[in-house]
């Protein structure tokens, strides 16, 4: 899914357990993308799959899935 940029160049994410926060991207490639896609959203593509240290997407995945995936 398309990186969310709302709410001053980051987001708000409700988790199954009922809390929710305020993420700040702070990654200049997870802000590029989502401007892009907040330009442009039904013609969004991203060409960008592999994104070594990016501490957003580290982030992320470890709020999913409790570790960091590595391909």
């Amino acid at each position: 899914n398309p990186v969310p940029i709302r709410h001053n160049i980051g987001t708000n994410l409700s988790f199954a357990d009922g809390h929710s926060e305020y993420w700040k991207w702070v990654d200049e490639r997870t802000i590029e993308l989502a401007l892009i896609n907040e330009k442009s959203p039904e013609t969004y593509y991203p060409t960008v799959s592999v994104q070594p240290d990016n501490p957003d997407l580290i982030r992320m995945q470890r709020a999913v899935w409790g570790r960091v995936h590595r391909p």
